[in-house]
Formats: C-alpha cells, structure tokens, sequence
C-alpha cells in the first residue's frame, strides 16, 4: 500500500513541476483513470521559439534549445504537432508526430527534425 501511495506522490509531483496537460472534460479524467499516465518531453533542438500542441490543445511555447515535459493518456495514440513561433524568412516550420506512451514512460521527442538532421527518438 505505501508502494502506491509513493508511486501516486511521485507522479502528482512530477505533473505539478512539469507543466501538465489539464483535463476539464470527464471523459478525459476517465481516460486517464482506466490507461494510467504517460509522459512526453519536449526537446527543442532550434534556436527559435515552438508553439506545443498536444491532441489540438495549445500546451504554450518552448524556448529554443530547452525542454518541457507534458503528462498524457497512457497507451493512447496523441497528435503532437509543433509550430516555429518566431524567427522564419517565409513561413514557419511545422511538424506533426503521432506518440504513444505506455503507462510511467517518458517518451522524448527532439524537435524540429529539420534541424541539424536530428530527429525524434
């Protein structure tokens, strides 16, 4: 039982300090409650700033060369999508991703692949 309780704490705490994704639908809460959590981190590997999209919700911005880690529906199928903020000549970087993350797992995703050949993991 304390095993739980600390497993519960742990991910509580890391979801407070990481800059969750909020659920204000039931469907959402339930979602969560029957596949668990999973985590994605966001690495950005441009000098410019990223707008994050997790599932058509804007999740805010990331500056470049930092990261940001965001709590989701464990063993779903979410749309990442990123969009170049500032910084571009004619039009802005875009990328889309499909991840899924099983249940306590952080899946990391550097970003833009555009970007020094680099690509997600």
């Amino acid at each position: 039982m304390k095993r739980i309780i600390s497993y519960i704490l742990v991910v509580c705490t890391l979801c407070f300090l990481s800059g969750c994704t909020k659920y204000g639908d039931e469907e959402s809460l339930a979602e969560l409650a029957t596949n668990g959590v999973g985590f994605i981190k966001m690495v950005s590997q441009s000098n410019n700033p990223y707008e994050i999209y997790i599932d058509d919700v804007l999740q805010g911005s990331i500056q470049g060369h930092n990261s940001k880690t965001y709590s989701v529906s464990a063993n779903v199928t979410h749309v990442v999508f990123v969009q170049q903020s500032t910084g571009y000549l004619l039009y802005p970087t875009k990328e889309t991703y499909n991840v899924t993350v099983g249940i306590g797992s952080t899946y990391t995703l550097n970003f833009p692949v555009s970007s020094l050949g680099k690509s997600a993991e």
